[in-house]
């Protein structure tokens, strides 16, 4: 059975679910770094039954809210990348302290950015990550997350003869020093500013790593390779020595959907890939 309990991080207690493996001796501890803002809230049903899956596999999961999302202590505003590093680096330090057996960051969407940050400083802490329809560029990641509020406000704005927000203008917003809201949620420019120093494309490992790398094809065709960024980004680490395992799925996208929604052949792929590699 899943174990909630709370972590003690650099800046206040972190909400985490432990879900134990079948056996007492894992073969592999995955510590789950979530996606961002609502996309996190619409994956926990995914991720949770991938977790059980893989408990059933005999890998031990670790599923982390970081500061300020979730049922973790502190505001999504005072969060920044410095932050969110020493919170991963406390998970993986409790499954450390808890297990015997290789450690893994899993990524999902810009989890996956967060986890190569972090392996690329902590290389020797991790034996290798596990990406979910990974989104690597920090810009790109928050020129969407921006767009949630251009499109909620086109309306008003047009009704009050107001100019249209664009995403330079949010961003000078916050280059000006002042907190935004989108979606309900509050950035900060010290966030900001913070996530935007992530560059996932020049990253490297010290010591070699296993990759298992699961993306999302068209709505009716499996992708047979990556796009070309990240098949530039795999190419060099398999040419560095990393072990990369790319796949695709069809399915429904379940972080972006309005209701809760699931995608079955993903907890599948990733446990066949996972096998190749345990």
């Amino acid at each position: 059975m899943p174990e909630p309990l709370f972590l003690q991080g650099t800046r206040g207690r972190l909400f985490c679910i432990h879900y134990p493996p079948s056996n007492k001796t894992p073969k592999a501890i995955l510590v789950h770094v979530p996606a961002f803002a609502e996309e996190m809230n619409k994956s926990r049903r995914m991720v949770a039954l991938q977790s059980h899956a893989l408990a059933d596999m005999d890998v031990a999961v670790l599923v982390l809210d970081l500061y300020g999302t979730g049922d973790s202590e502190g505001l999504l505003e005072s969060a920044s990348l410095e932050v969110w590093l020493d919170d991963i680096a406390t998970a993986v330090e409790w499954v450390q302290s808890a297990y015997q057996a290789p450690v893994y960051l899993w990524g999902l969407r810009f989890g996956c950015a967060l986890a190569v940050e972090f392996v690329s400083q902590h290389a020797s802490m991790v034996q290798g990550l596990v990406f979910w329809q990974a989104q690597l560029s920090s810009k790109m990641m928050l020129t969407q997350f921006l767009r949630l509020r251009i499109a909620s406000a086109m309306t008003s704005q047009a009704n009050n003869g107001q100019p249209a927000e664009t995403t330079k203008s949010l961003l000078n917003t916050l280059e000006n020093g002042q907190l935004l809201e989108v979606g309900g949620y509050m950035l900060s420019p010290d966030l900001v500013r913070s996530l935007l120093t992530l560059d996932s494309m020049t990253a490297d490992f010290e010591s070699r790593k296993s990759v298992i790398w699961v993306d999302f094809g068209s709505k009716n065709a499996i992708a047979t390779e990556p796009a070309s960024s990240s098949q530039k980004l795999i190419s060099k680490w398999q040419e560095k020595g990393h072990k990369v395992l790319w796949a695709s799925v069809i399915g429904v996208r379940f972080w972006n959907t309005q209701e809760i929604s699931l995608c079955p052949p993903l907890i599948e792929q990733t446990n066949q890939l996972l096998s190749q590699i345990l």
